[in-house]
């Protein structure tokens, strides 16, 4: 059965349909969009912003354990120097589990992160342990002295170092997390001016569509019956009603009118 043929209302329905699944198509792509923006920003949340945070606080250790060395240096007891030496271990201890936080949350860095631990672990324990060492077996002044210079000039400069090629890897991940931000917020856009350009490009095309549809198979054969009644009151009936052959309202309307051209023609036959 031709569109022409249906009924007025399910000419109404079918449009309206049209158009819902067109506002249903744009609603699945921009749910789509969204469950993949929403996992976008759950990976950049757990992963480098995760990681950004625990290498600020290793790099809070570092300075906490560069602090423990100078009390392990001036120690004047046995119990200051255990003090200070248990210091020394809790920052290490703390310094690798944020470490190995930052490690799971992005393991892309894992090979960068392993080297600033490796640098962390050189500093503390080659190159500054010998110092603090020989600052706990003087028992001059002067000897003491020399090994803090030594703390200042060796030690200190080595942590320096290792603190700021933990920034620059904290600077890569910081850099790879904005950009991700970036990103998710760019697909967000695209994916709103796409739905509203998806949605009103539908219903234009779908106005459009039911206007053409509703003149052509409407519109244009009402306005042809009522010319056919115009002619019939002007006693014309030579011509036939078109849209006979229909099968929907506009169909029964010009049957009807056919049937009154018939039932008029026979009544002027009869007169003459």
């Amino acid at each position: 059965m031709s569109f022409k043929n249906w009924p007025l209302i399910f000419k109404v329905v079918s449009m309206l349909l049209l158009l819902g699944l067109a506002s249903f198509a744009s609603t699945i792509y921009a749910s789509v969009q969204m469950s993949a923006i929403d996992k976008g920003y759950s990976a950049l949340l757990n992963g480098q912003a995760k990681a950004t945070t625990h290498l600020a606080r290793s790099g809070r250790f570092l300075a906490v354990t560069q602090t423990s060395l100078y009390h392990l240096m001036v120690a004047a007891t046995e119990a200051d120097r255990k003090e200070a030496l248990s210091a020394v271990e809790a920052a290490k201890r703390a310094f690798d589990e944020q470490l190995l936080l930052a490690r799971n949350a992005v393991p892309i860095y894992g090979d960068k992160i392993d080297d600033f631990s490796r640098a962390y672990h050189s500093a503390v324990e080659t190159t500054c342990s010998p110092v603090t060492r020989s600052a706990n077996g003087a028992a001059d002044p002067h000897d003491k002295d020399n090994a803090l210079t030594a703390l200042k000039s060796i030690c200190e400069p080595a942590i320096d170092k290792t603190l700021e090629f933990g920034i620059v890897v904290n600077n890569a991940i910081t850099a790879d997390r904005d950009k991700m931000s970036a990103d998710a917020a760019a697909t967000t856009h695209t994916t709103i001016v796409t739905m509203l350009v998806g949605i009103g490009s539908a219903l234009i095309l779908v106005i459009g569509f039911a206007v053409f549809l509703v003149r052509a198979s409407v519109v244009a054969p009402v306005q042809a019956s009522i010319g056919v009644m115009a002619a019939l009151g002007r006693g014309e009936l030579a011509d036939s009603v078109p849209g006979t052959e229909r099968d929907d309202e506009v169909g029964a309307i010009a049957k009807s009118l056919e049937t009154l051209r018939g039932q008029l023609q026979e009544a002027e036959r009869q007169r003459n």
